[in-house]
Protein backbone atom coordinates (compact mmCIF):
# COMPACT_ATOMS: atom_id res chain seq x y z
CA UNK A 1 0.00 0.00 0.00
CA UNK A 2 1.14 3.17 -1.09
CA UNK A 3 1.44 5.87 2.22
CA UNK A 4 -0.64 8.63 2.62
CA UNK A 5 0.38 12.60 2.62
CA UNK A 6 -0.02 13.75 6.28
CA UNK A 7 -1.09 17.25 6.92
CA UNK A 8 -1.65 18.76 10.02
CA UNK A 9 -4.06 21.31 10.90
CA UNK A 10 -2.72 24.80 11.73
CA UNK A 11 -4.11 24.02 15.32
CA UNK A 12 -2.46 20.26 14.95
CA UNK A 13 0.99 22.20 13.74
CA UNK A 14 0.78 24.89 16.34
CA UNK A 15 0.22 22.54 19.23
CA UNK A 16 3.49 20.35 17.77
CA UNK A 17 5.35 23.55 18.14
CA UNK A 18 4.79 24.30 21.63
CA UNK A 19 5.08 20.72 23.16
CA UNK A 20 8.29 20.24 20.73
CA UNK A 21 9.52 23.75 22.42
CA UNK A 22 8.56 22.36 25.76
CA UNK A 23 10.14 19.19 25.29
CA UNK A 24 13.65 20.50 24.26
CA UNK A 25 13.81 23.30 27.25
CA UNK A 26 11.95 20.80 29.88
CA UNK A 27 14.42 17.61 28.60
CA UNK A 28 17.33 18.49 27.70
CA UNK A 29 18.30 15.16 28.52
CA UNK A 30 16.18 13.67 26.07
CA UNK A 31 15.85 16.60 23.80
CA UNK A 32 14.99 14.19 20.32
CA UNK A 33 12.44 12.48 21.89
CA UNK A 34 9.27 14.06 21.15
CA UNK A 35 10.36 14.35 17.66
CA UNK A 36 11.65 10.71 17.23
CA UNK A 37 8.26 9.62 18.28
CA UNK A 38 6.47 11.99 16.57
CA UNK A 39 7.68 10.92 13.30
CA UNK A 40 7.45 7.54 14.27
CA UNK A 41 3.47 7.62 14.85
CA UNK A 42 3.57 9.87 11.57
CA UNK A 43 5.26 7.34 9.22
CA UNK A 44 3.13 4.59 10.92
CA UNK A 45 -0.25 6.26 10.15
CA UNK A 46 1.18 7.87 6.28
CA UNK A 47 1.58 3.87 5.66
CA UNK A 48 -1.44 2.67 8.02
CA UNK A 49 -3.76 4.91 8.87
CA UNK A 50 -6.51 2.18 10.47
CA UNK A 51 -3.87 1.68 13.02
CA UNK A 52 -4.90 4.15 15.74
CA UNK A 53 -7.88 3.19 17.72
CA UNK A 54 -11.60 4.21 16.77
CA UNK A 55 -11.48 7.77 19.15
CA UNK A 56 -15.31 8.53 19.88
CA UNK A 57 -16.16 12.31 18.76
CA UNK A 58 -19.50 13.67 17.69
CA UNK A 59 -17.81 16.57 16.21
CA UNK A 60 -15.64 14.60 14.31
CA UNK A 61 -16.68 11.29 13.29
CA UNK A 62 -14.11 8.66 12.03
CA UNK A 63 -11.08 10.32 14.20
CA UNK A 64 -8.48 8.00 15.52
CA UNK A 65 -5.75 8.02 18.21
CA UNK A 66 -2.35 7.20 18.36
CA UNK A 67 -0.24 7.64 21.67
CA UNK A 68 3.42 8.56 21.85
CA UNK A 69 4.25 5.96 24.87
CA UNK A 70 7.30 7.21 25.87
CA UNK A 71 6.02 11.37 25.65
CA UNK A 72 2.52 10.67 26.77
CA UNK A 73 1.41 12.52 23.65
CA UNK A 74 -1.83 11.37 21.65
CA UNK A 75 -1.74 12.27 18.17
CA UNK A 76 -5.38 12.85 16.88
CA UNK A 77 -6.23 12.49 13.10
CA UNK A 78 -8.73 11.33 10.68
CA UNK A 79 -8.40 9.37 7.23
CA UNK A 80 -9.24 11.32 3.84
CA UNK A 81 -9.22 9.82 0.52
CA UNK A 82 -5.99 10.45 -0.30
CA UNK A 83 -4.57 11.49 2.86
CA UNK A 84 -4.64 11.59 7.00
CA UNK A 85 -4.97 14.91 8.62
CA UNK A 86 -3.73 15.48 12.04
CA UNK A 87 -6.36 17.58 13.48
CA UNK A 88 -4.66 17.28 17.43
CA UNK A 89 -1.33 16.50 18.97
CA UNK A 90 -2.30 16.11 22.99
CA UNK A 91 -0.51 15.87 26.16
CA UNK A 92 -1.98 12.55 27.74
CA UNK A 93 -1.35 14.07 31.02
CA UNK A 94 -4.26 16.61 30.84
CA UNK A 95 -6.51 13.28 31.58
CA UNK A 96 -9.11 14.60 28.54
CA UNK A 97 -8.74 14.45 25.06
CA UNK A 98 -8.70 17.85 23.32
CA UNK A 99 -11.24 19.61 21.38
CA UNK A 100 -11.58 18.05 18.13
CA UNK A 101 -13.45 20.17 15.17
CA UNK A 102 -13.96 19.20 11.39
CA UNK A 103 -10.54 19.90 10.09
CA UNK A 104 -10.43 23.48 7.51
CA UNK A 105 -7.10 24.06 5.27
CA UNK A 106 -4.24 21.70 6.35
CA UNK A 107 -0.94 22.34 5.85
Amino acid sequence: MKARAVRFTPEAAAQTEAAYRWWCQNRAGSADLFANELRSAIDLIARAPGTGRRYPSGALPGARRVPLHRTRFHIYYVQREDSVVVVAVWSAVRGEGPPLTSPGAAR
